[in-house]
């Protein structure tokens, strides 16, 4: 009786009224398939025939046909709690993106817990928090991570840089949505 969770996607679209793009399959990875494969973001680079790297290529495809003529060229991926899948989401729609041959953007823009740079074996420092108080310009903290995943991906990174104190108020600055802007610029997706 208290349960008021969604239990499938058409819940989603009847009460927020929300479009569904697409669902993920829960991934249970065994022990020694674990010991193989350190992170299971790299889903659709290690496994592209799983259901799940099929999953976000159908998300890609419902993105690219979600606005006629002019798809988004940028995607924030959010969530309302710790461990509720942004990193996994956002570098999954990255490499599917990058597969079908466009030029990617990544940027790790969780300034209090990052993993990104984990994943992709980058230094996290220098990063976004580095631009966006002055320190760094974009060039210098922009890091090609795609040829290091797989031959002919092109995927660049922008680490999440030091842990600010304010990382709200550096995120909601002109700074960080006027480069956003130049950055849509030049590349497919961001």
């Amino acid at each position: 009786y208290f349960d008021n969770t969604f239990k499938n996607p058409e819940e989603v679209e009847k009460n927020l009224g929300l479009p569904i793009l697409g669902t993920i399959p829960h991934i249970v990875l065994k022990k020694e398939a674990n010991r193989e494969r350190k992170f299971i973001e790299l889903e659709a680079l290690h496994a592209p025939r799983s259901a799940v790297a099929e999953a976000f290529r159908m998300i890609r495809t419902s993105l690219m046909l979600s606005a006629a003529g002019a798809p988004p060229k940028c995607l924030l991926v959010t969530a309302p709690q710790v461990g509720g899948g942004k990193s996994f989401i956002s570098l999954n729609l990255a490499l599917v993106y990058a597969q079908m041959g466009a030029k990617v953007l990544l940027l790790d823009c969780d300034l209090r817990r990052p993993r990104l740079h984990r994943v992709l074996e980058v230094a996290s420092n220098p990063g976004l928090s580095n631009f966006l108080t002055g320190k760094m310009d974009l060039k210098t903290i922009t890091k090609p991570v795609g040829e290091h995943l797989d031959h002919g991906l092109k995927l660049d990174f922008i680490s999440s840089g030091a842990t600010p104190p304010n990382p709200v108020e550096l995120l909601n600055s002109n700074i960080f949505s006027d480069n956003l802007e130049q950055l849509k610029e030049s590349y497919d997706m961001v």
